[in-house]
């Protein structure tokens, strides 16, 4: 995937728009210039009026200029950012943990907005600026080529001393956008911890930590600002030589009668109307420079790899048999040759870091193996459509907490073409009461506002919304009370599906149709509930506390 043609999508005509403008603008340039002419040769209202509407007609070409270049950036930004979420939300389980969320944020917000200054501050003023100045120079041309031939001679080598100038500010940018990163990732995190660093009183450590990015930023942005400002005080003084220049060689014209006093004033007339002009092409550069190395980056980001959700093989029809084919993960799981028959219950059982959420990962391909397959009814998951194989396999685990919004949107987030009987009937079956009748209680992000047993019961009934062949519950009693425990007990008594079960709970691993022990990333045993939990040794789950509150 790459970011969208800049001038794509029908954008051209926007700056088809915004040429005709540039020309228009110089247009009224030489009628204002051409006005003054004759006004100096004769004062009367005719000069007068013409001056009026030709500054009343650049004001407002200006301002339809300045509407037409943010319509121009603003249809960029909104194609690009959309192109930039889409691969964002399909990542490839190797590249899923590589950007941070202040990364993210940074590239859909801060580097597409520097993309969007190049367009409508710096694409734009190219357009315009350029044929103005181009306007004015054919006009003094006109009237004496060695005037025209002097402003444009001052005018290129600014340009070129800008051009010189541009790889300095083009380094700076990097390391102000490297900093800018670094803080936006430590403040990103630490605002998704806020509990924890309140809970542990750790707010002076945090707060020197952002203090130590907040001024590597400064600095950095300091140092690009050097930059930036050699580029500004070039176009300064370009624009007052380009002024010198008319003076003198408008003056030893005159001097040499080869020029008219009426066209030197127009001439000034002219300058006066470029010289602002001059200053916004000199800002073009650092806009130019700043989209370089914002799009650098977000190049690098659509380089991670990525599955369209459309794109792989279909599943056949099935029951949701999962069967792993010497499948390997580092060293978080062992080669395993298993098979789990349609309908069946499986408990995973054994310590923590045993490799239960790892195998769980494997089948709804939120991990990759390094080698082997897992296959879901006879299809190699990696190859299924993304699509398809969310629709076939449902998850609860941890670390897939619940979205701000209500309760019903979360609950309903896997299906929400379901209606609200169905809704009533998921709440009732996990227990959700307190989420009211129509679950329109609030939730925060990550699931505030609700208790620790109700984002669990709100996570279960998401997993059973809409059905599916495959259901993975990774520790699904994580704070739930006795009676929740109960509600996903009930659950595992259905069997509604084929069930992977991570679980801590003896109670729940006896109900499952077969047992797996893992061990440092080894199935080391396999059978009956009742015969490998007898056999399990040191794995010792708590029984459940009656009225434990969740």
């Amino acid at each position: 995937m790459s970011l969208p043609a800049l001038l794509g999508g029908g954008r051209w005509r926007l700056l088809a728009g915004l040429a005709v403008s540039g020309a228009a603008q110089a247009a009224a340039s030489l009628a204002m210039a051409l006005a003054v002419r004759e006004a100096f040769a004769g004062p009367g209202w005719r000069a007068a009026g013409a001056v009026a509407a030709a500054a009343l007609g650049l004001g407002l070409m200006r301002a339809w200029e300045r509407v037409g270049a943010e319509r121009l950036g603003q249809a960029y930004v909104v194609a690009a950012r959309e192109g930039l979420f889409r691969h964002l939300v399909h990542l490839a389980p190797a590249a899923r943990a590589r950007p941070s969320r202040g990364g993210v944020v940074l590239r859909l917000v801060h580097d597409l907005g520097a993309v969007r200054l190049w367009l409508t501050q710096g694409l734009a003023r190219l357009v315009v600026a350029g044929m103005v100045v181009a306007g004015a120079l054919a006009a003094m041309g006109l009237h004496s080529p060695r005037l025209a031939l002097a402003v444009g001679a001052v005018l290129v080598a600014g340009g070129a001393l800008q051009w010189r100038l541009g790889p300095g500010l083009r380094r700076a940018t990097r390391a102000a956008r490297r900093a800018r990163a670094r803080l936006a990732t430590e403040v990103g995190e630490r605002a998704a911890a806020l509990a924890v660093i309140q809970a542990f009183g750790q707010w002076r450590r945090e707060r020197a930590r952002v203090r130590r990015r907040s001024r590597d930023l400064a600095a950095a942005m300091v140092r690009r600002a050097r930059h930036a400002g050699a580029l500004r005080g070039t176009a300064e003084v370009t624009a007052g030589l380009a002024w010198a220049a008319l003076v003198l060689v408008g003056g030893a014209e005159m001097a040499a009668g080869r020029l008219a006093a009426g066209d030197l004033v127009a001439g000034l007339t002219l300058a006066a109307l470029l010289a602002p002009r001059v200053r916004e092409l000199g800002r073009v550069h650092e806009y130019w420079q700043g989209a370089r190395v914002a799009r650098e980056r977000l190049e690098a980001f659509l380089a991670l790899p990525a599955r369209a959700p459309g794109r792989g093989r279909a599943l056949p029809a099935g029951g949701g048999r999962v069967r792993f084919e010497g499948v390997r993960v580092g060293t978080a799981l062992a080669p395993l040759e298993a098979d789990v028959a349609p309908g069946r219950v499986v408990a995973l059982v054994g310590p923590n870091g045993a490799g239960k959420s790892t195998l769980i990962g494997l089948v709804n391909g939120m991990a990759a193996p390094d080698a082997g397959r897992v296959l879901l009814d006879g299809v190699d998951v990696a190859e299924v459509a993304p699509r398809a194989l969310r629709a076939a396999v449902s998850v609860l685990a941890p670390d897939l907490p619940l979205l701000r919004g209500t309760v019903r949107r979360n609950v309903l987030y896997r299906a929400p073409a379901v209606g609200e009987g169905a809704y009533r009937r998921l709440a009732a079956r996990v227990g959700l009461a307190a989420a009211g009748r129509d679950g329109a209680r609030r939730v925060g992000e990550g699931g505030r506002g609700l208790s620790a047993g109700e984002r669990q019961r709100a996570a279960l009934a998401r997993a059973l919304a809409g059905g599916c062949r495959v259901l993975l519950l990774d520790e699904p009693e994580g704070g739930l009370d006795a009676e929740g425990i109960e509600a996903v007990a009930a659950l595992l008594r259905e069997r509604p599906c084929t069930v992977l079960l991570a679980t801590h709970r003896r109670e729940l691993a006896a109900l499952a149709d077969e047992v797996w022990l893992l061990e440092a990333g080894r199935v080391v045993a396999r059978g009956r509930p009742a015969e490998v939990l007898a056999a399990a040794g040191r794995w010792t789950p708590r029984p459940v506390v009656a009225g434990a509150q969740g």
